[in-house]
């Protein structure tokens, strides 16, 4: 990559002589209790670029086409927009990522702090009365971004109602499964590159035991999986839906 760029601060934006700061125009707090049950749809990954965002976009372009009302959040990470743009491009009604908390960045952030801002995106998407919010989380679980304490919050871990795992290899699959199965919170299907081949697909279903899915030869085994659990969310068995 070479050296840094060398830059010289020159001054800030201001507005009436008041230097201007993100979180004066954040669009939600912090919060210590989360008080909505929306279902979650999560997708953590081993690392940065191991599938997560294409994934998403992709699961969300067909849960939106078979007519359910989705929302995005990006959780942790650096304030880049790119993935919540591409969440709305590719179908939820409205994505919101911790820079519209006035934070630009999860990196090192106390854990408290970082859990606290994750409740206050998902309160602020559950007014938009969801029928599900579909989670991406910018880094990898082992990273500095503060993915682990929010996996770990007993209120989110009761509305996750499926969790998508991302990894580039077979190592980093079974070793993400473990890690999330000793989290509390068991890998349902893993996507990414690591499924972009057969050999790939037969580790993870001998050594881990669950669904894969790959974003660009995707098959429809998934889609039993999300429907099933959030019509148990709802309180509808499998012979109500049939018989609906």
């Amino acid at each position: 990559m070479g050296e840094p760029l060398r830059i010289r601060v020159l001054g800030g934006i201001a507005r009436k002589g008041e230097l201007l700061n993100i979180s004066q125009a954040s669009l939600f707090k912090p919060l210590d209790i989360m008080k909505n049950d929306i279902p979650l749809i999560i997708t953590t990954g081993t690392s940065m670029d191991s599938g997560k965002t294409t994934v998403a976009a992709e699961m969300i372009k067909t849960l939106t086409r078979m007519g359910m009302k989705l929302s995005g959040a990006k959780l942790t990470g650096v304030g880049a927009q790119r993935d919540t743009y591409k969440m709305q491009d590719y179908g939820v009604s409205k994505a919101v990522s911790f820079v519209d908390c006035g934070i630009t960045s999860t990196a090192n952030m106390p854990d408290d702090d970082m859990v606290a801002v994750a409740k206050g995106a998902l309160e602020y998407l559950a007014k938009d009365d969801p029928d599900a919010i579909i989670i991406e989380f910018g880094d990898g679980l082992m990273g500095k971004y503060g993915v682990d304490p929010i996996l770990r919050d007993p209120q989110i871990q009761a509305n996750v109602r499926l969790h998508v795992g991302c990894a580039r290899d077979p190592v980093g699959a079974v070793g993400l499964a473990d890690a999330c199965k000793a989290l509390g919170l068991p890998i349902d299907i893993i996507a990414g590159p690591v499924t972009d081949n057969d050999v790939g697909k037969d580790i993870v279903s001998e050594h881990i035991g669950c669904l894969t899915y790959n974003a660009f030869n995707p098959s429809d085994e998934w889609l039993d999986l999300v429907l099933s659990r959030w019509l148990e969310g709802h309180g509808i068995t499998s012979k109500k839906a049939q018989n609906a």
